[in-house]
C-alpha cells in the first residue's frame, strides 16, 4: 500500500490509542528496513517520528509492533562496538576495504547502500542492514547477528594490529597541503590507493586520513589474526619507496627553484640571497617569499 506521508495530517495520529515504538536511530533504519521487505513502502533512513507515524498508518497490530521492536533491538550490534568506524575515518575507510575483501568469509552479501551523505554513517547503516533471506514460507529474513559480532571483533583486532605505526609516518606532515596531496597522488599513481564510490575527500584531513588507510590495508591478507604483527618486506618496501620519492621531489624542487632565480639574479645577488636566507635559517626561495609579501603589505 503505497501512502503519501507528505500529505497525511499528523495530528489525526492523535485520536488513536497507540503505542509509539522507542528505538535507536540505527535500530529505527533496521525496522524500516523490515517493514520494506515486508512489501512496505518507507522512505530510508528515517527518523524515530517517521517509523510511529508509519506504524499507524500501515494499521500495525500490537504483535507486529512488538515483533519490530525485538527484531530491531536484538538485530544491531550496540553502539560501543562501532564507535572504533563511527569516530575514526581513517579506521572506517580500512573497515571498508577489509568488508569489500572479506564480505564472503561469513557469507555476508553486503549490499553499499547510499543512505546517508556522511561516509562512516552510510558504511554502519549498510553493515546494520546486511541480511540474507530465508527461504521459507514467512519469508523471514536473517541479520546475522552473531556472525556480524565475530566479523566487526576480528576487523577491530586486525586493525589495531596491521595499523600503519606512527614512526613510519613521521616524514609525512598531514598540515602541509603540497605534501599530502602528492602522496595522494603517488598513491593513485601507483595503484595503491583504495577507493569507494560514495567517499570524496573534502578536506586536507580527509586526504590524510584516505593515504593512512591506503597504507593501513597493505597487510590485510597476510596476517594472521592473533599471532605477533610484523611488517611486510611488501609494505616496507612501499613505504621506502614513497618516502624516497618525495625526497627527490624536495631536491628536484629546490634546484629547479634555484635554476629559475638565476635567470633574474646575477651571481653576486645570489649569494647574498643565500647568506640572509641562511642567516634565518629558511631557503632563499622561502626569503623572497617573504620579502615581497612584506613590500607588498606596505603598499596596501
Amino acid at each position: 500500500m503505497t501512502v503519501n506521508l507528505v500529505s497525511k495530517n499528523k495530528e489525526s495520529l492523535a485520536h488513536k490509542k497507540i503505542r509509539s515504538l522507542n528505538l535507536t536511530q540505527r535500530q529505527v533504519n533496521l525496522a524500516l528496513n523490515q517493514l520494506q521487505d515486508i512489501g512496505r513502502i518507507v522512505h530510508l533512513p528515517n527518523d524515530l517520528e517517521y517509523l510511529n507515524i508509519v506504524c499507524n498508518d500501515f494499521d500495525l497490530d500490537e504483535d507486529t509492533r512488538n515483533w519490530l521492536i525485538q527484531t530491531s533491538k536484538a538485530n544491531v550490534l550496540p553502539d560501543e562496538s562501532v564507535t572504533w568506524v563511527q569516530n575514526d575515518l581513517r579506521a572506517a575507510l580500512w573497515f571498508d576495504h577489509y568488508c569489500y575483501k572479506h564480505r564472503h568469509k561469513h557469507n555476508f552479501n553486503f549490499f553499499w547502500g547510499n543512505y546517508f551523505s556522511d561516509f562512516q554513517s552510510n558504511l554502519i547503516t549498510s553493515f546494520d542492514l546486511t541480511h540474507i533471506s530465508l527461504e521459507d514460507y514467512d519469508q523471514e529474513i536473517d541479520y546475522q547477528i552473531d556472525r556480524k559480532r565475530a566479523f566487526m571483533n576480528e576487523a577491530k583486532e586486525l586493525y589495531s594490529s596491521i595499523r600503519t605505526k606512527p614512526r613510519d609516518l613521521e616524514w609525512l606532515d598531514e598540515n602541509n597541503e603540497k605534501q599530502i596531496l602528492w602522496a595522494y597522488d603517488y598513491l593513485h599513481n601507483q595503484r595503491q590507493l583504495i577507493e569507494n564510490p560514495l567517499f570524496i575527500a573534502s578536506h586536507l584531513s580527509c586526504y590524510y586520513a584516505h593515504i593512512c588507510a591506503s597504507l593501513d590495508v597493505l597487510d590485510i591478507d597476510t596476517h594472521i589474526t592473533g599471532s605477533p604483527y610484523q611488517k611486510s618486506l611488501y609494505k616496507t618496501d612501499i613505504l621506502n619507496r614513497m618516502r624516497g620519492a618525495w625526497s627527490q621531489k624536495k631536491f628536484r624542487d629546490k634546484k629547479d627553484a634555484e635554476s629559475a632565480q638565476e635567470y633574474f639574479l646575477t651571481r653576486p645577488y645570489m649569494n647574498k640571497l643565500k647568506k640572509l636566507a641562511n642567516n634565518d635559517k629558511i631557503s632563499s626561495v622561502e626569503y623572497l617569499q617573504r620579502l615581497i609579501d612584506e613590500a607588498c603589505n606596505k603598499v596596501e
